[in-house]
């Protein structure tokens, strides 16, 4: 079941919501757990896919457009720029 990570706007308490992609797909009704805030986001960080031969990377965070910004935890990293990955085996 995939864990998804949000931000609450009025605290900055980053937390997480163990869900189906069903659950997801209608409609999650995220609440802050510390200061039941119901003005949450998502929050998107890196993923790594591994594979048989290496290791790909990618930050999605810059194709978020208006998303509000703030403290994720994470620092200033940047990302190699991938290319075309092409087929993965």
């Amino acid at each position: 079941m995939p864990v998804y990570e949000y931000k609450c706007e009025k605290c900055n308490k980053v937390f997480e919501i163990l869900a189906s992609i069903r659950e997801k797909e209608k409609g999650l009704k995220a609440v802050c757990p510390k200061c039941k805030g119901k003005r949450v986001y998502q929050i998107f960080r890196k993923i790594n896919i591994v594979t048989s031969s290496k290791i790909e990377s990618d930050d999605f965070s810059s194709d978020l457009g208006d998303m509000p910004k703030g403290d994720e935890g994470g620092g200033e990293e940047s990302s190699p720029d991938l290319g075309d990955v092409g087929e993965m085996e």
